[in-house]
């Protein structure tokens, strides 16, 4: 694992971001490959987000649950399936 800065570790084609207001906010994970494919770190699991962008109209753009895992290495195959 590489540490990147105190709040983003890069390891196995994955980016680590610690959120900054964790009252708020999740921890995650997000594809280095696509950063619109993260996963976010929840009490439930794992979950699967991805971003879809409306390169015309960002108010049109939204973004769609794939799915909540148990295992961190699933929520992994699921992202690199997404990408795809």
């Amino acid at each position: 694992m590489e540490i990147i800065n105190n709040k983003v570790k890069k390891h196995s084609g994955f980016r680590f971001v610690e959120s900054d207001e964790p009252t708020l906010t999740d921890d995650m994970y997000e594809l280095i490959d696509n950063d619109n494919i993260t996963i976010q770190v929840s009490e439930i699991g794992y979950i699967v987000n991805m971003f879809v962008e409306d390169e015309n109209d960002y108010d049109e753009s939204y973004s769609v649950h794939c799915g909540i895992f148990k295992s961190l290495s699933k929520a992994k195959a699921k992202c690199v399936l997404l990408n795809n």
